[in-house]
């Protein structure tokens, strides 16, 4: 087979495969260990410099996710770029033991350049893993940890200020020790180069301290709701989001003793930034 009609069918293999997944999703990213496998093989026996189609692997193997996350299937969410990254990970794997054994027994190629140009596919893949992992996502940033680190990414918008600072039923309770907001951060990585920017939602972190002994005994919170249900657990820290536009912000806080009752109501806490 020549060298042009080996890259034809690698070609050929990955369109097939990912138009599959645009109309049947997510065929493509189950297949990626297989195209991978497949790829490597007919390109590894090409007739040119060994460099050469360790280079032409590496960017079939980068092409067919760059076309799974845009087109057959996407990542939709970080838990879909996590789905695909795991199997371009196996899909590396078998590609670098492909080719190991292929150069080294097949090819009768010495050790170390079997050795040193099938590590050449995971050393490449996981770095591109590592800058495209959630290429065609555009997802929020996590809370800094401090207000100061709030402060230098930018972010930060102000303290917090509560009605009251302490919320006790029996011997149970929680004092809100501090906190702040700061502007939800947003990566969009649809395109080659990742760009920072705002969303049009406010970040709050609110520092807590409690005194209970187990999880059964714990308090709960609903954000600018009196409905119990999907209220949360208490704990150290307290983070939500919300709308630019809502002005009034107010935390719910529930004891629940067993069936929900409308008296499990404990009291409420404004919040303002300072």
């Amino acid at each position: 087979m020549t060298n042009e009609a080996r890259v034809t069918l690698a070609g050929a293999l990955i369109a097939v495969s990912n138009f599959i997944g645009n109309v049947a999703a997510p065929a493509s990213v189950l297949l990626t260990p297989v195209v991978i496998l497949i790829v490597s093989y007919v390109l590894i026996r090409a007739e040119m410099k060994l460099s050469y189609r360790v280079l032409l692997i590496v960017v079939a193997i980068v092409l067919n996710d760059f076309f799974i996350k845009l087109f057959a299937g996407g990542t939709h969410d970080m838990a879909g770029a996590g789905f695909i990254n795991l199997f371009l990970l196996f899909g590396l794997v078998i590609a670098t033991g492909l080719i190991f054994i292929e150069l080294k027994f097949a090819q009768k190629n010495d050790f170390k350049n079997a050795f040193l140009s099938s590590l050449l596919i995971p050393a490449v893949g996981s770095l591109y893993i590592y800058y495209f992992g959630f290429f065609g996502l555009i997802y929020s940033k996590p809370i800094s940890d401090t207000a100061a680190i709030s402060r230098q990414s930018g972010a930060f918008l102000g303290h917090l200020q509560f009605s009251e600072d302490i919320v006790a039923y029996s011997s149970d309770s929680v004092m809100l020790i501090g906190g702040w907001s700061e502007q939800e951060r947003k990566i969009n990585h649809k395109g080659l180069f990742q760009k920072e920017g705002y969303s049009d939602n406010i970040l709050y972190v609110v520092k807590a301290h409690h005194n209970f002994k187990s999880h059964s005994s714990s308090l709960y919170f609903q954000v600018n709701s009196k409905d119990v249900n999907g209220s949360s657990p208490v704990d150290s820290t307290i983070y939500f989001s919300l709308p630019k536009s809502d002005t009034l912000v107010y935390l719910t806080f529930f004891k629940i003793r067993g069936p929900i009752a409308g008296d499990s109501i404990l009291q409420q806490v404004k919040i303002n930034i300072k």
